[in-house]
């Protein structure tokens, strides 16, 4: 997952496979689009916060 570095703008890509895509701050994209990678940063997703369980029951 990658998302837009502090301090980049908005932008729409104009040629190549991703043409017509825009790309915003504050949202995540799975992949940078070619050409355009030194523009966003890797991030980590969050992870999924696991159910507790109760193991002091007994039947």
């Amino acid at each position: 997952m990658v998302k837009l570095k502090k301090g980049q703008e908005a932008f729409v890509v104009v040629d190549g496979p991703d043409a017509g895509r825009t790309y915003r701050q504050d949202t995540t994209y799975p992949q940078a689009p070619k050409g355009y990678e030194t523009r966003f940063e890797q991030i980590k997703p969050k992870p999924v916060p696991q159910p507790e369980t109760d193991r002091k029951r007994s039947k």
